[in-house]
């Protein structure tokens, strides 16, 4: 859980994103139930420094297409079903479907942040991307545009084996080529860069697995 400064929470800050009033006032009025929670309410998104998590409506998608690429934080996407499986593919986390109560989007919430902080952390800390660039603790270094996708992807599938050919397509969009060594060259270089920012005495911690004739994983 991040703890940002200047807020008066200490909990999550939630950014609500709504150009609806209606729809505003009425999770206003219900959300001050949850003290773990600040919600923020804006018609675009905050930045990611000052929040936590977002929750967006379906007609925002396209304005956020990189964005959604770009942010490591859990994006909550709302309204109609139709728009299910672009808000997914756009690196949506959950999706709330028209008509929904309070109660559930409070339900769907507690599920993202769970997922997402059980995704990022570990046994000595919590490893958080910010606009490429890896943070743990007080420590932080800038990744390249490549390294930074890699990186997300092994810990949104974290515990399971992602392929150099998943990699190659999502990042490169190209198809697997087994001579090429560009995603092995990254994963390496992506490797030092942790090793920048672990804990002292975890220096020899191999966070990013290799998994003969497979692929990679963070365990």
């Amino acid at each position: 859980m991040r703890v940002k400064a200047g807020t008066e929470s200490a909990g999550y800050r939630i950014n609500f994103i709504s150009v609806n009033r209606v729809l505003t006032e009425k999770v206003k009025s219900h959300a001050g139930r949850r003290k773990d929670l600040l919600f923020v309410f804006s018609d675009d998104p905050e930045s990611e420094e000052v929040t936590d998590a977002y929750i967006i409506p379906v007609e925002k998608l396209n304005l956020l297409r990189l964005y959604l690429k770009k942010t490591g934080l859990p994006v909550l996407v709302y309204g109609s079903p139709l728009f299910l499986k672009k808000a997914f593919l756009l690196g949506g986390a959950d999706f709330l479907k028209d008509p929904w109560t309070i109660d559930e989007l409070l339900l769907r919430l507690d599920k993202v942040l769970k997922e997402h902080n059980s995704r990022n952390s570990f046994e000595w800390g919590c490893l958080e991307l910010v606009n490429d660039t890896l943070c743990c603790g007080q420590r932080s270094v800038p990744l390249s545009h490549q390294e930074y996708l890699i990186l997300k992807t092994l810990l949104m599938n974290r515990d399971s084996v992602v392929s150099r050919a998943s990699l190659l397509s999502r990042i490169w969009n190209t198809l697997e080529d087994r001579q090429s060594r560009v995603v092995d060259m990254h994963v390496s270089k992506l490797r030092k860069k942790i090793v920048k920012v672990l804990p002292d005495g975890l220096k020899k911690q191999q966070i990013i697995k290799s998994v003969r004739g497979k692929g990679y994983a963070i365990i």
